[in-house]
């Protein structure tokens, strides 16, 4: 019961700090910027990846903080520099005015199949190497 309060409390104070980001961008700086809500996936997805390389944890904290303080200049940058509006300069959108039609030569040439497969391979290849890696820990202890 005590795991369950204390992981409670502790998302609980994670997303806290997110908030209070969308708070001070929207209030007062007066800024609706969404960069704010996309940089904690960013922050993660970094974490992630960096932690499966097996960095440490402290350089990957920082490195997951320099993620999203790249994402934020970025749409400082777009905003002031390319005089794009505020709102839009957080949102990555597709510029085309009329949606490509939806053929299958439109499919063909899309490649999420392709990079769906290939995600699943690499991460069948990273489960099979901590298999192995924790199968050689048991077998020495």
């Amino acid at each position: 019961m005590a795991d369950l309060i204390v992981s409670t409390l502790t998302q609980g104070l994670i997303f806290a700090l997110l908030s209070y980001g969308v708070y001070i961008t929207y209030s007062v700086l007066d800024f609706p910027d969404l960069t704010v809500d996309s940089s904690f996936p960013l922050g993660a997805a970094v974490t992630a990846i960096l932690l499966l390389q097996g960095v440490n944890p402290w350089v990957t904290l920082l490195c997951a903080a320099g993620a999203g303080a790249v994402a934020g200049l970025c749409t400082g940058l777009i905003h002031v520099k390319l005089k794009v509006r505020d709102l839009l300069s957080g949102i990555t959108s597709d510029t085309a005015p009329v949606p490509e039609a939806r053929t299958d030569d439109y499919y063909k040439k899309r490649p999420c199949k392709d990079l769906a497969v290939c995600a699943a391979e690499i991460l069948e290849r990273k489960l099979e190497e901590r298999k192995a890696q924790d199968l050689e820990k048991n077998g020495q202890k």
